[in-house]
């Protein structure tokens, strides 16, 4: 376990991997809702989660929303318009929703080539977003996503997609399956009474 630097909203990091249950008070302000068990009021947790590729799958726990971004470049762009479009598209995302307390997002594989390159290279720009606004992130294994959303860790595409749809999402993609439930998993994993 690590130790963010003094001044910093929170003083340990990964707290979500030891099994704890993160401060429920990370908002910036956002609205109070009563814990259903405790009837006390909290502050809502703005949550933000991706899975990220060209085509990037996201949702948020603010009204229920997710959709897709896609990152692809036009002929004759450097490969780094991909990073930039992402950068300026998190800043968009961060203005929507009045900022952001959590990032969750599905980890990169390194399979090689442009796709590594890609995701890597995407998880970077999420990386250096969440630390210049000082936002906790949650990476989570594809494996451990999906043992939680269908049972097996091996679940295929389809799979993902009916769980999502199980779960009350409407989703047009694998994408955007993944990052609906990446967001159900991490208010499942840090308890999070009133995520959405």
């Amino acid at each position: 376990m690590s130790v963010k630097p003094e001044g910093s909203r929170f003083e340990r990091t990964n707290m979500y991997i030891m099994g704890e249950t993160p401060l429920k008070t990370m908002g910036k302000g956002g609205a109070t809702d009563p814990d259903p068990k405790t009837g006390t009021k909290e502050k809502k947790l703005k949550v933000l989660s991706l899975d990220l590729a060209t085509r990037t799958g996201w949702a948020a726990n603010d009204g229920k929303r997710c959709g897709l971004m896609t990152f692809d470049l036009k002929r004759g762009e450097s490969p780094g318009m991909r990073f930039l479009r992402c950068r300026a598209w998190l800043k968009e995302m961060y203005a929507l929703f009045g900022g952001l307390d959590l990032i969750v997002y599905e980890q990169a594989h390194h399979r090689g080539g442009a796709a590594t390159v890609c995701c890597v290279g995407l998880v970077t720009e999420v990386q250096a977003f969440a630390a210049n606004h000082n936002i906790e992130l949650m990476p989570v294994h594809t494996a451990t996503l999906k043992k939680f959303a269908t049972g097996k860790g091996n679940a295929g595409k389809s799979e993902m997609i009916k769980a999502a749809e199980n779960r009350g999402w409407k989703v047009s993609d694998d994408n955007e399956a993944d990052a609906v439930l990446l967001l159900e998993y991490a208010a499942e994993e840090l308890k999070i009474h009133n995520y959405v």
